[in-house]
């Protein structure tokens, strides 16, 4: 589910932490549940807002890019993601891969087949999943056993953009 609140001009926002104060609604994260919303008016009349930006849509979509891109630099600096086939390879056990959407199909399934995995996400781009790593562009991460908590924050995250640009579970 994605928050939405609105400020004192009555303008729409996302809320994408859930966090920010006053009256919320919320809209299940999909993006079409979510234009839908938008279209028929009952965004704007659940909060009593006067209007939405047009481009509220891709906005949710860049914040939750943003927010992934947040807890998997933390997961990176507590030791529970990974980022780079070989360095995944030679942990050979993970608890979900992270796979670009434009990786190498041959690498990707090869990656697949070389570490033990419970769920494999391709709703990032390699220049997503490299910020977090400091990196231009990285096609692959993965999040390590370990700190459960936040690896299973971290992947409510991920799995949630993913829902959001149309992409299922993989194994």
């Amino acid at each position: 589910m994605i928050r939405f609140v609105a400020d004192q001009g009555g303008m729409v926002f996302p809320d994408v932490a859930a966090k920010l104060p006053g009256r919320g609604a919320y809209v299940s994260a999909d993006r079409d549940a979510i234009i839908t919303a938008i279209d028929s008016g009952k965004l704007v009349r659940a909060l009593g807002g006067k209007t939405c930006p047009d481009d509220l849509p891709a906005m949710v979509e860049q914040l939750m890019v943003k927010r992934c891109q947040e807890a998997l630099a933390m997961g990176r600096r507590s030791g529970i993601a990974l980022g780079g086939g070989g360095k995944i390879r030679a942990e050979a056990v993970a608890i979900g891969l992270l796979i670009a959407d434009d990786a190498s199909p041959r690498e990707a399934r090869a990656l697949r087949g070389d570490v033990d995995h419970d769920w494999v996400i391709t709703a990032l781009q390699s220049h997503e999943i490299g910020v977090p790593f400091g990196r231009q562009a990285l096609a692959f991460a993965a999040i390590l056993p370990g700190a459960t908590r936040q690896s299973r924050k971290l992947a409510e995250e991920l799995w949630r953009l993913a829902h959001y640009r149309g992409q299922g579970r993989s194994n």
